[in-house]
């Protein structure tokens, strides 16, 4: 690296360290803190930060030559990391750990394509030598693993996780790297957890697991389809992970209702038309904390629009299993279940 970037990038550090004090200042980095809380056991924290060094470097090169961040390739396939975020460095020369550890943990996950269901389905693995199980983390609507990689929110929490147990985070069908559906039915919570049990059978083949432990994940969209899942195939689910969990039963039908106006509208208004709706939405909304939605609309704008119409009439079509169906398949197979709740979010009520 040239010697410039190193030298700037020590200023950097100096500046960010004399204001980690201040009010709502967080220090620039604290990387054995961040080691302990996100980076698997197996890996050394002098190749941790080393790692961190050398993209550190990188990111810095991009923005002191005002280069596109496209042209930053590695770790991530797709050559397009925390495109957002560093536009936002760009602008406050400010640079936070936590886009660091993104980058670096996403050279130590394994990104693989698996066939599920028909569909080519983009995932990515991270595991310990000996995990304890493996938990399936399924987004919510309109995100992928990219998106949530360009926040601060899921991907730091699911890393912690992969300390002990297998993480499995993929881009549910219609989203992100994945193939989209055929039919709308295949996009709704029910198709999805079919999706699912899919990817559980080829990680039970694929790892040699047998009689696997598995918590199943999920986040708003992803919760309903993790029920699904969980409802048609309770065997060796040993928790439930929701995250905002959205409207259900009776107050699924406004909702419904909503998305169908959303679907008629990007019929015959365009696609634009629906984006520039959510984006103001989004102004006045807070999905999690950390969460980072011009990642969110970056996303909806690279969407085809048959993919974004299916989704769209897919969500429209999709509810929770019924109360009885839960109950009786609890009854059955007790699992233990956290629900991680957000406060005064009539989208996300329970």
């Amino acid at each position: 690296m040239a010697k410039k970037y190193i030298k700037e990038l020590k200023e950097i550090k100096r500046h960010n360290t004399q204001k980690k004090n201040k009010k709502n200042q967080r220090p620039l980095l604290n990387l054995r803190s961040y080691y302990e809380r996100y980076v698997p056991e197996d890996i050394p924290f002098s190749v941790f930060e080393r790692k961190v060094t050398e993209i550190e470097a990188a990111v810095l090169k991009l923005v002191l030559d005002k280069k596109q961040t496209e042209q930053l390739s590695w770790p991530h396939t797709e050559g397009k990391i925390l495109h957002s975020s560093i536009i936002k460095a760009k602008k406050s020369r400010k640079y936070s750990v936590v886009i660091y550890i993104h980058l670096f943990m996403a050279g130590c996950e394994r990104h693989e394509v698996w066939l599920v269901n028909g569909r080519k389905t983009s995932l990515r693995v991270l595991s310990p030598e000996d995990p304890k199980g493996t938990i399936i983390y399924s987004h919510g609507l309109f995100i992928s693993s990219g998106v949530e990689d360009q926040g601060e929110g899921i991907a730091p929490f699911f890393n912690k996780l992969a300390k002990h147990w297998r993480v499995v985070r993929y881009d549910a069908r219609g989203h992100g790297a994945s193939e989209e559906a055929s039919d709308y039915e295949q996009q709704t919570w029910k198709g999805l957890g079919k999706d699912i049990n899919a990817i559980r059978e080829l990680i039970v083949n694929k790892f040699n697991t047998g009689t696997s432990k598995f918590i199943l994940a999920g986040l708003s969209m992803g919760v309903g389809a993790s029920l699904h899942a969980f409802c048609s195939n309770p065997t060796d689910v040993a928790a439930l992970l929701f995250i905002i969990s959205p409207t259900a039963w009776e107050l699924r039908k406004p909702k419904q209702a909503g998305y169908t106006r959303m679907l008629k509208m990007t019929q015959e208004k365009g696609k634009s038309a629906f984006v520039t709706q959510m984006h103001s939405a989004l102004q006045d909304s807070k999905i999690i904390e950390g969460f980072n939605s011009d990642a969110l609309i970056s996303h909806l704008e690279s969407m085809g629009n048959k993919r974004l119409e299916l989704i769209l009439e897919g969500t429209a079509h999709s509810d929770f299993p019924s109360k009885e169906q839960i109950a009786n398949i609890l009854d059955r197979n007790p699992c233990p279940m956290i629900q991680f709740c957000s406060k005064g979010d009539p989208g996300h009520p329970w």
